[in-house]
């Protein structure tokens, strides 16, 4: 296919420069039941290059879009597919070959990422494919779609609560969170194939600044302000989830289904930290000194949150297990208050288990009760 590609491009080049070369001179594989199409593809939003040669439109910057792989389908006017293809998002434009004769066909591409998720598609219909003729098909526009960021199901341990299964589901479409109309509808099924009764879903889109601990030099790297969307789901109390792959099915505004699936191992408890272990302390220059007694048994991870009153994130930081403590740098103190302008904060820390489940989702946390930061200090 890509010596095909790289072969039919070449020839445009030279149609460019050589006035007598025209469709009429194109030439390809071609029987008495087959025809051939070939199109270019219109990436609307997307980055865009502007020092390389493109076909009718400016050349897609692959790299900066994400997009890996360039699929396209043909089906016929009953939606079965006819032929399909892929080539690699550098390669532009493309020519599909052995195309059977008919009306009504219809031409269907998508732009995938590394991870084969569909970030663009498009389609033109009413296309005639005529035996042993070749058939230049209007550009095809590929759209931005809504994709499934990440998806978690878990169990969380809380201290003088009651526990309960949680899940997420965090949504993007180039790049960017969703709104609430992007996805009207969200469920999700148990290995069985049944569909699992929620108590709530609830959309949130927030910002909040974020730490992760940096393994060569010993010390956080925080980043943002990251903005999120998606939905948390609840279950009813007397739920009880099994092990095995659960699935989250989204329709979204445009009555398209995204899935994913992830591996929930059962319900496990993990340790909490006591809260009257956890103290904190402003120190000179208005830098935050958080710390904490880390709880005996079997966890993989600590993650410190931060909130204003309302419950509202300020900033996650995940920290390794036997981490006691965090430096709230004053720079982020100083973002933070620029972003959410908090009064005062509350924190609390979790334990948390996700690195056995082959999706390595977060299948189990621990939660501390909340403490006080009565005054928030930038």
């Amino acid at each position: 296919m890509k010596n095909i590609l790289k072969t039919f491009l070449f020839s445009l080049i030279v149609c460019s420069f050589v006035p007598a070369c025209s469709e009429s001179d194109y030439s390809g594989p071609s029987n008495d039941e087959t025809g051939s199409i070939s199109f270019n593809v219109q990436w609307s939003g997307a980055p865009s290059l502007t020092d390389e040669i493109s076909f009718n439109t400016r050349a897609l910057d692959c790299q900066a879009s994400n997009i890996e792989t360039v699929i396209f389908e043909i089906v016929n006017i009953d939606d079965r597919l006819i032929a399909k293809d892929s080539w690699e998002c550098i390669e532009r434009k493309g020519t599909v070959y052995a195309v059977p004769a008919g009306t009504d066909r219809k031409l269907i591409v998508e732009g995938q990422d590394d991870q084969v998720r569909v970030l663009y598609r498009g389609e033109v219909e009413g296309i005639v494919v005529t035996a042993g003729e070749h058939t230049e098909v209007e550009t095809v526009t590929c759209e931005p779609v809504e994709i499934i960021e990440y998806a978690y199901l878990q169990y969380r341990t809380y201290e003088d609560r009651i526990p309960e299964y949680r899940g997420w589901i965090n949504f993007s479409r180039e790049g960017n969170p969703i709104e609430l109309f992007d996805i009207p509808q969200v469920s999700l099924k148990g290995p069985s194939g049944n569909t699992v009764s929620v108590s709530e879903k609830a959309f949130y889109s927030y910002a909040y600044y974020n730490g992760k601990w940096n393994e060569s030099t010993s010390i956080v790297d925080f980043s943002g302000p990251i903005y999120e969307s998606g939905f948390t789901i609840k279950f009813f109390e007397e739920t009880s989830l099994p092990g095995g792959n659960y699935t989250y099915e989204a329709i979204t505004s445009q009555e398209t289904l995204i899935t994913t699936t992830l591996f929930f191992p059962s319900e496990t408890t993990l340790p909490t930290v006591d809260v009257n272990s956890m103290n904190h302390e402003w120190q000179s220059g208005n830098s935050l000194y958080l710390s904490w007694e880390n709880p005996s048994g079997d966890y993989e991870k600590l993650r410190v949150v931060v909130s204003d009153q309302d419950y509202n994130e300020l900033l996650y930081v995940t920290l390794p297990a036997d981490l006691n403590n965090l430096i709230v740098p004053a720079d982020i103190v100083q973002n933070i208050t620029v972003l959410k302008h908090p009064n005062s904060a509350i924190w609390g820390v979790q334990t948390r288990s996700y690195t056995t489940t082959p999706d390595k989702n977060n299948y189990a946390r621990g939660y501390s009760m909340y403490a006080d930061i009565p005054s928030w200090q930038p």
